[in-house]
């Protein structure tokens, strides 16, 4: 028995189940009986279609109607599938579902000042984004309150924890290892609070240190944005020294180099911008 779900278009927070390739009645009875009140329709292509129980409300459609219906498969949300939230829905008690996945920023500042970058526009009427194209870096926040806190760091986690989120991503309105210390720390925290952990960065500010920090942490991922094909492109987008591209590089070599060595389960996995044929330097 084949068993496929998509949300329905006509009942909010409600799914629609297709049933196909049944060969068992007391199985297809079985599983309509338990799932009655979960989902809003029942779809179902089987040779067994006198069996089912009249009072479920059944909707008839063959196989070739449901293709024609619905092109493709919607993927249920993960969130759906922790077990205290898919209670939750159960039950009709909506208010009470928090999310289990939260990013936690250590910092707004960032060592690149990409074309593109979706935090530019806030950050320069704020008046913290004054060399939108230095070559170096420059701290340029001086006087603003855009590093997290330890203090305040462990707090939030704290209440994150108790609200009931599971997963943590640590990211930032800028590069989170302008703040290494708050990150680093952040993240040991953050584990042994029993969060699951991710990490995105532009692999910039990376070193050994930082590295071997990392992988004792041992976060479920880690992402790095790799801008640009070659050192031109990449300079072209960050507005940095070409040179920097390099130590991107070398830094992913170190990370790669240390997951083998530790045997760790961590996945390292690279993020590209690809611009548009007709993008154009601003």
């Amino acid at each position: 028995m084949k068993i496929r779900t998509k949300p329905d278009v006509d009942s909010v927070g409600k799914y629609i189940v297709f049933i196909e390739d049944c060969k068992n009645p007391s199985d297809l009875d079985l599983f309509l009986e338990k799932n009655k009140g979960l989902f809003s329709k029942f779809y179902i292509n089987s040779i067994f279609k006198n069996k089912i129980k009249s009072n479920l409300n059944i909707n008839w459609l063959t196989k070739e109607k449901i293709k024609e219906k619905y092109k493709e498969d919607i993927i249920i949300p993960k969130w759906i599938l922790v077990e205290d939230n898919f209670k939750k829905i159960i039950s009709g008690k909506w208010n009470e579902i928090m999310p289990i996945t939260a990013e936690f920023t250590p910092t707004l500042n960032c060592n690149f000042r990409c074309n593109q970058c979706s935090y530019s526009v806030p950050k320069q009427k704020l008046g913290v984004w004054k060399k939108k194209n230095s070559k170096e870096f420059s701290s340029d926040f001086e006087g603003q309150n855009i590093h997290m806190t330890l203090e305040s760091a462990k707090k939030i986690i704290d209440k994150l924890k108790s609200g009931g989120v599971k997963n943590i991503l640590f990211t930032g309105g800028g590069e989170p290892f302008i703040n290494p210390d708050v990150t680093i720390k952040g993240m040991f925290y953050a584990k042994e609070k029993g969060l699951i952990i991710g990490l995105y960065s532009n692999g910039s500010l990376l070193n050994k240190e930082i590295i071997k920090d990392i992988f004792k942490i041992n976060p479920l991922f880690i992402r790095i944005s790799i801008y640009g094909s070659n050192p031109e492109s990449f300079s072209k987008y960050t507005n940095q020294s070409p040179k920097l591209y390099s130590r991107v590089l070398e830094n992913v070599r170190l990370l790669a180099q240390e997951k083998i060595k530790t045997k760790s389960s961590t996945q390292i996995g690279l993020s590209f911008f690809t611009p548009s044929r007709y993008y154009r330097r601003s």
